[in-house]
């Protein structure tokens, strides 16, 4: 893709229309972080409601930094949907950013179920909730599919997505 192509897609995000000043900002703050050596996650405060999530680098992270969310309608559904004292499971949590959203929707009266078969994007979500004093979340480290068994899981270490694959390339096994 070459620069005026990119330059296009930039100025077509929803935050660089809303405030083009803050999202070069916000960009430039992100590469910055993870350019100048700093290997930890970014803390980012007063993100949600008053909340605190912790981002790793990757592609659904750089977004929730950029513009809250890597997709607001999920939120809107989230907000209509969700009501104190529900249980909620997301599957495939991969940053948390769902599912912490979801537990400070349902309150202390209710659960919220986050399952990541990665487990250091698992113990990071564990560690936004901890953040948040939420006490009524649990992360499981662990996948879900349609029958019970080991199976090989694939990630994609720029984008920290995953699935369940067959393959040799950057494949780990969970038990």
């Amino acid at each position: 893709m070459n620069a005026v192509a990119r330059l296009g897609g930039f100025f077509s995000e929803p935050d660089v229309r809303a405030n083009p000043a803050r999202a070069l900002w916000r960009r430039l703050r992100w590469e910055a972080h993870w350019q100048f050596g700093d290997s930890e996650p970014m803390v980012l405060r007063g993100w949600w409601r008053g909340m605190v999530i912790l981002l790793p680098r990757s592609g659904s992270a750089a977004q929730v930094f950029y513009r809250q969310f890597s997709d607001a309608a999920i939120v809107l559904a989230l907000e209509h949907f969700v009501h104190p004292g529900m249980t909620v499971i997301d599957i495939g949590s991969h940053i948390g950013e769902y599912a912490l959203a979801a537990a400070r929707l349902v309150g202390g009266t209710g659960r919220v179920i986050a399952i990541e078969p990665q487990p250091d994007l698992c113990d990071l979500i564990r560690a936004s909730a901890k953040h948040n004093s939420i006490t009524w979340f649990d992360c499981h480290a662990c996948a879900i599919g349609a029958r019970e068994g080991n199976a090989r899981f694939a990630s994609d270490p720029k984008s920290r997505g995953g699935w369940l694959a067959e393959g040799t390339w950057a494949t780990l096994v969970f038990v």
